[in-house]
């Protein structure tokens, strides 16, 4: 079984952390799926001050430290370049939820169970989610 959480404001909060290393204590496979790029090279300076990034390099670096922490590989890290998730998800439709905040996103992936990240109820989704594989 594998599971995927975005990373901006879904796996970078900090509940949702514990929960993602939770689901791989339990055995099942934990990845990320993220719009961002996967060099910091391909942001333009207008995109660093629209999106208010202080340091890019250490948001960069952040997302690595956290899938460390929670112990999800390197090869589980899927940067979308800015393109939509759905495309990764139409050609890998094993998982069994993606968890977001991204409201198009949401919508778009037709291919896995999706799960608002900003839902009181997201654990419960989630965990609904794999008592019916």
């Amino acid at each position: 079984m594998k599971c995927s959480f975005d990373y901006d404001n879904t796996l970078s909060r900090e509940e949702l952390q514990n929960y993602a290393k939770e689901l791989v204590q339990r055995g099942i496979e934990v990845w990320i799926v993220t719009s961002r790029y996967d060099s910091t090279s391909k942001y333009t300076p207008e995109m660093i001050e629209d999106w208010g990034i202080k340091n890019l390099q250490f948001e960069h670096d952040d997302l690595f430290r956290v899938a460390d922490e929670i112990g999800i590989a390197r090869e589980h890290i899927i940067f979308m370049n800015m393109q939509p998730k759905k495309l990764f998800f139409k050609d890998n439709i094993d998982f069994i939820f993606h968890i977001d905040d991204d409201a198009v996103e949401l919508m778009t992936i037709k291919y896995v169970n999706t799960i608002d990240s900003l839902d009181n109820n997201w654990k419960d989704l989630c965990e609904d989610s794999i008592s019916t594989c």
